[in-house]
């Protein structure tokens, strides 16, 4: 009698994708995480103030600097935070796209299993 063969012999995509669950590669915990996290960040990278850089004064060469930082370092801020945002968008699009397609794309890998 001849020893039994691994059942991934089998099955070719539990040996090249890994369990049911992760079949894919997409974690939708992982993905939600993330996006939850650059969302977080935008908002925070968003929420930094400015205001003691709008500097009362006269004449002295320090004021008129102080002055020139505000309106490129406000500019530059929201620009950061208006990226991690929409990267947070983004990436919640591609998962819910991603895990309609998993299952979609699974469910056809499964039928063929017994070929």
């Amino acid at each position: 009698m001849s020893p039994t063969p691994p059942s991934s012999l089998f099955n070719p995509l539990s040996r090249l994708f890994g369990s049911d669950s992760n079949r894919f590669g997409v974690d939708p915990d992982q993905i939600s995480a993330l996006s939850d996290t650059w969302r977080s960040q935008g908002n925070a990278v968003g929420g930094i103030g400015f205001d003691a850089l709008t500097v009362d004064g006269e004449g002295s060469r320090v004021i008129t600097a102080l002055r020139a930082t505000g309106k490129p370092a406000l500019a530059a801020t929201e620009s950061i935070s208006d990226r991690l945002i929409s990267m947070a968008v983004a990436l919640e699009a591609f998962s819910a796209t991603s895990e309609t397609q998993d299952a979609s794309v699974a469910h056809v890998f499964d039928l063929m299993t017994d070929r």
